[in-house]
């Protein structure tokens, strides 16, 4: 998942991805049992549960409708300016 920027370049500002892993030598039970890695352009990974995963994907999907409803505000402000 990339953000764009409008002004004029066009590299990522924020760039995630996920994946899954496990490594089934690990005496951790928690690396050996499978679970997602997220992560970003720099060196910090976040290993998290499904059950984390789940309420990561809810958090993403409420803020997702967030950015929805501000665009459609900012769309309705910029209608009623060019009007």
């Amino acid at each position: 998942m990339a953000v764009p920027s409008f002004l004029g370049d066009n590299d990522a500002h924020y760039s995630w991805w996920a994946r899954i892993e496990c490594d089934p030598s690990s005496d951790d039970e928690r690396m050996s049992a499978a679970h997602l890695i997220v992560g970003d352009e720099s060196t910090f990974e976040a290993r998290i549960t499904v059950e984390m995963a789940d309420q990561l994907a809810d958090d993403l999907i409420a803020f997702a409708t967030a950015v929805r409803d501000m665009a459609r505000v900012a769309r309705v402000a910029n209608e009623a300016d060019a009007g």
